[in-house]
């Protein structure tokens, strides 16, 4: 790869804004987001919340999660939308309010950005509405209308949630999910394991009386891996590995559900080995490309074509990537999956959206889409 291409390709695209380590035994699994159970259904990106009208005026009860610890805040935004007062405290809210601090701020439909970096709309909830650090995957702050369902789910214990249950795992990693079936005793003491191929029919290998330790916000496997509580949703629990957030454990209560998610949209699996011919468009108008990913991921080759595949690009490069569920990140951008359509996959840029890419698996297509 030529250095300078590389140089180039990397500033275009900042201007255009462009080991399942265990639960103990068991391992592999098949490769299969939240929910694309087909080749038409657009995944959920929050298009019809708009937090300039959640936040305008409000207050809220808040809950800051960073995986390694949970912090209560009352946060109160200004009429305009400039400001946020932050109120922090200990525990619960009839305590001694801890500080206080007012900060600027600004706002757009799905980004809050401050001094310290930006938070993005992750979902909304019944309850609360979950704005995700775009730095750290890990920090979360939930906004909840109450003080009881802010205390609420500030003090779920984990603990209480396993205790002499069973339920059927989702575990997602770097590279693929993979379909656990978990009984955990009543001591909190042990849990058995048995890790299943592409359904609950067909089990691969099985683990039983396997030791564990678990305190109200983490769980420590016989490995010695921990992995943090993150949430308590409808449907199921959320558990983060504490050393990467690339592998997390999804604990469902209903083996139907925990087959919907396992075999629902990956963009891994779209991209894996693949070659597409791409799309992009932004206010400065629509740019041609050719996108190589590789096996493992980890890199894709850029080729940039001045308005047609018949002549060689114009300039071409390898860059580091990573590849979740629904994101593409490069060194300067994140790419979030808006919806897979009949013939392309459509994804836009978290940093700006006005930023929108398309991946076509036809050069014909991906011409004809340019110069309209």
């Amino acid at each position: 790869m030529q250095e300078k291409a590389k140089a180039f390709l990397l500033s275009f695209l900042v201007i255009s804004s462009f080991t399942f380590v265990g639960c103990g035994g068991g391992g592999g699994g098949s490769e299969t987001n939240s929910t694309i159970a087909d080749s038409n259904t657009t995944p959920d990106v929050n298009t019809t919340v708009d937090l300039r009208n959640e936040f305008k005026a409000n207050t809220f009860y808040a809950v800051k999660d960073d995986i390694q610890s949970k912090s209560l805040f009352k946060i109160s935004f200004d009429d305009n939308l400039s400001s946020w007062n932050l109120e922090s405290y200990d525990h619960n809210y009839s305590s001694t309010m801890l500080d206080t601090v007012t900060e600027n701020i600004s706002l757009t439909t799905d980004t809050l950005s401050n001094a310290a970096g930006s938070l993005q709309l992750a979902s909304k909830e019944k309850s609360y509405i979950e704005l995700v650090s775009t730095l750290n995957p890990l920090l979360s702050i939930k906004f909840f209308q109450s003080s009881t369902l802010a205390e609420g789910y500030y003090n779920i214990s984990l603990k209480d949630e396993l205790r002499a249950k069973g339920f059927f795992v989702v575990q997602n990693n770097a590279s693929n999910r993979a379909l656990y079936k978990i009984d955990v005793k009543d001591d909190l003491s042990q849990w058995d394991i048995t890790n299943y191929n592409t359904s609950y029919t067909d089990p691969i290998s099985s683990s039983y009386g396997l030791p564990i330790t678990v305190f109200d916000s983490n769980l420590t496997d016989s490995g010695g891996n921990v992995f943090r509580f993150q949430s308590k949703e409808t449907d199921y629990l959320s558990l983060v590995f504490m050393d990467s957030s690339t592998l997390t454990l999804k604990f469902y209560f209903s083996q139907a559900q925990a087959l919907e998610y396992f075999n629902s949209f990956d963009l891994r699996k779209e991209l894996r080995a693949q070659i597409f011919y791409a799309v992009s468009n932004n206010i400065n108008g629509k740019t041609l490309f050719k996108l190589i990913f590789t096996e493992d991921l980890s890199s894709w080759n850029i080729s940039i074509y001045d308005g047609n595949y018949t002549t060689e690009p114009s300039q071409n490069a390898d860059a580091n990537i990573s590849v979740s569920e629904n994101t593409l990140t490069d060194s300067s951008t994140i790419l979030k999956v808006v919806s897979k359509e009949s013939d392309y996959l459509s994804l836009i840029s978290i940093q700006d959206s006005a930023f929108t890419f398309r991946l076509y698996k036809s050069p014909n297509l991906a011409e004809s889409y340019f110069n309209k």
